[in-house]
């Protein structure tokens, strides 16, 4: 499971396995680091790229597009508390994607240790 926060918003996005992610999220933005990925034991997930971001120059303006490739995820040590709590306290929105979990009580049903001290 893969719990993806917008970094200005108060909704978290679940998706179930990464290819749903790699669907429904931009690359450009998972590799600019707009999200915070957690997965279902509120660790912190690292995106990892198949190959770097591209870059064109469209006149005077660098044009920057997501053809390359899929991205996965690299569990990390380092626990995110302060959006574990925000789950736990009922402060974010479940934001509909193609996961199976839409509400937060389908979230705390699918990943009970997010929920518990």
């Amino acid at each position: 499971m893969i719990l993806a926060f917008w970094k200005d918003e108060s909704v978290v996005q679940v998706f179930e396995f990464a290819d749903q992610a790699n669907r429904w999220l931009e690359a450009i933005d998972v590799e600019g680091r707009e999200y915070t990925f957690l997965d279902e034991h509120g660790f912190q997930l690292e995106p990892v790229f198949a190959a770097p971001v591209r870059k064109k120059w469209l006149g005077f303006l660098p044009w920057t597009y997501s053809d390359y490739g899929p991205f996965t995820f690299t569990r990390t040590e380092n626990r995110r508390e302060d959006l574990v709590r925000r789950l736990r306290a009922g402060e974010l929105k479940v934001k509909r994607t193609q996961a199976k979990i839409r509400t937060l009580d389908d979230l705390r049903q699918c990943a009970p240790s997010l929920f518990t001290l």
